[in-house]
């Protein structure tokens, strides 16, 4: 694809995209606008444009309806059948997971988890790790599965306390400590692990 043209998709779909940032969309044109920035984000190459569907889809995956679910699961099944690296792959499939959260959907969410577990320690870096396990442990939270959740954010602090470097250590217990106040999860069932990263 030519710059030229490849820019001209990029912001064709940005526009779209930036229509259903704005909130001004009422029922009937909502999923005229998302048939759009869909269209519009298919036709950029490479992962560019999963990228521009994933930022929709998590600002607007509170909309339950068919076409929403239909949306998500069409970007689910071509993401976990991509083949993309584990490091490229990992932060989307978190994403994918937030949104079927956000759904209620946590089988979905148990699924994307299991497929990303591995990739985590073998192919991200550590300072990495303790973030990415606490997007799914929120995921898994927000979709109902408070019991799975906790124990995968218990796993996240232990990674983060693991860290040598005070400063990755702190950044890490920052997005954790972020991830348990999206979704709302009593951080008393994890004060002693959370008191254990702080001390």
């Amino acid at each position: 694809v030519e710059q030229a043209h490849f820019d001209l998709r990029v912001w064709r779909a940005e526009g779209y995209r930036y229509l259903l940032q704005l909130g001004l969309l009422g029922p009937e044109l909502l999923p005229r606008a998302m048939a759009s920035v869909r269209e519009a984000a298919d036709a950029i190459p490479g992962y560019r444009g999963w990228d521009v569907q994933l930022d929709v889809l998590k600002r607007l995956c509170r909309e339950d309806g068919e076409p929403m679910r239909a949306w998500l699961q069409a970007l689910t099944d071509r993401s976990t059948a991509s083949g993309l690296p584990g490091h490229v792959l990992v932060p989307r499939l978190g994403d994918l997971a937030l949104c079927w959260g956000l759904l209620g959907e946590s089988e979905q969410v148990a699924k994307l988890w299991s497929l990303a577990e591995p990739l985590i320690d073998s192919d991200l870096q550590p300072f990495e790790r303790p973030a990415a396990m606490a997007r799914f442990a929120e995921a898994l939270v927000l979709g109902g599965q408070q019991e799975l959740g906790r124990v995968i954010f218990v796993a996240a602090l232990e990674k983060a306390r693991a860290h040598q470097n005070p400063r990755s250590r702190a950044r890490a217990g920052a997005d954790i400590c972020l991830a348990l106040s999206r979704c709302g999860m009593d951080e008393t069932s994890i004060a002693e692990h959370l008191d254990q990263l702080m001390g």
